[in-house]
C-alpha cells in the first residue's frame, strides 16, 4: 500500500471526520474513534444478472494497525479482524447510534462500513 493512498484517507477523516463512539457490543464501554458518516451512499451489484443500485447509510473509519496520525482515532481491532465489527455499534456526531451489518476494508487501512440506524428496545 503506498503512502498515497493512506494519505488520501487521513485526508479525508482530517477534513471531514467527526467524533464518534464505537462499542463492540451495546453495553460495552464506548471508545472514541473519527468517522466519516455519510446518509446515502450509492452502492451497486453487478453480479446480479441486471446491476441493482441501492443508497444505504455507511461509516468509514481508520483500522488500529493503519497508523493513523493524530488527532484521528482508529477503531480499536486491525484489519486482519474485520468480521469482529459485524454486529458493532457506532454513534455518530448527531448522537445515532447505527448497528455495522457489512464491514468492508478499504484497501487503504480504513473499512467502510455499511450500516442500519440501530433499534433500542
Amino acid at each position: 500500500m503506498t503512502m498515497l493512498m493512506r494519505g488520501a484517507l487521513w485526508g479525508v477523516l482530517l477534513a471531514l471526520g467527526e467524533a464518534g463512539r464505537f462499542r463492540a457490543e451495546p453495553d460495552a464501554d464506548p471508545i472514541s474513534v473519527t468517522v466519516v458518516f455519510k446518509e446515502k451512499h450509492q452502492l451497486v451489484d453487478i453480479g446480479a444478472e441486471i446491476p441493482v443500485s441501492t443508497e444505504v447509510p455507511t461509516i468509514t473509519a481508520a483500522f488500529a494497525d493503519a497508523g493513523a496520525p493524530p488527532p484521528i482515532a482508529a477503531l480499536p481491532i486491525a484489519a486482519t479482524e474485520v468480521d469482529r465489527l459485524i454486529g458493532a455499534w457506532i454513534t455518530v456526531a448527531d448522537g445515532r447510534t447505527f448497528e455495522v451489518l457489512d464491514p468492508r476494508p478499504t484497501g487503504n487501512g480504513g473499512v467502510l462500513c455499511v450500516v442500519n440506524e440501530a433499534q433500542r428496545d
